[in-house]
């Protein structure tokens, strides 16, 4: 500890910062007439005098969103039954056919991870495999909307 050497004779004439410096902006408005009492600016509150015509534009919004969101919900209802008829559908089919419990399988597994809003397209690479599974959901003489539904999911 003896070695250390304070040196720090550089920065011992560092000058002092500068005063703080208060500006105001100049009025161009010379009227001698202005109220400088700042209690009205204390009251002045811009929300009241727009609060009506915010309520109607809030009332709208929620109007223009119920127009959207009703049949998206009535959509995804109708989808969600088509699924759970196809599940079941798919259930009992595997059981009694064992040859082809592999797309069983598989369809109930795109049909869930769906439904669960894991994915929105399933892309099946192989289209020998892609040709047996639709060949196969032919055959289970599902309806034209099941079918639709399945062409959308599995690509």
């Amino acid at each position: 500890m003896d070695d250390y050497k304070d040196d720090n004779e550089d920065n011992d004439n560092i000058r002092p910062p500068d005063p703080v410096r208060f500006e105001r902006l100049i009025d161009t408005n010379n009227d001698d007439d202005t109220n400088t009492n700042n209690a009205f600016d204390d009251e002045f509150n811009p929300e009241s005098i727009y609060e009506k015509e915010l309520l109607d534009i809030l009332e709208l919004s929620k109007q223009e969103f119920e127009q959207i969101e009703i049949p998206k919900k009535k959509y995804i209802e109708e989808q969600m039954e088509i699924i759970c008829k196809l599940k079941t559908r798919m259930n009992k089919l595997s059981v009694f056919d064992k040859d082809n419990i592999y797309y069983y399988e598989m369809i109930l597994t795109i049909l869930e991870l769906y439904s669960n809003n894991y994915i929105e397209v399933y892309n099946i690479e192989n289209e020998v495999e892609k040709s047996e599974l639709f060949r196969l959901l032919k055959q289970t003489r599902i309806s034209k909307e099941e079918l639709e539904l399945l062409e959308n999911i599995i690509k």
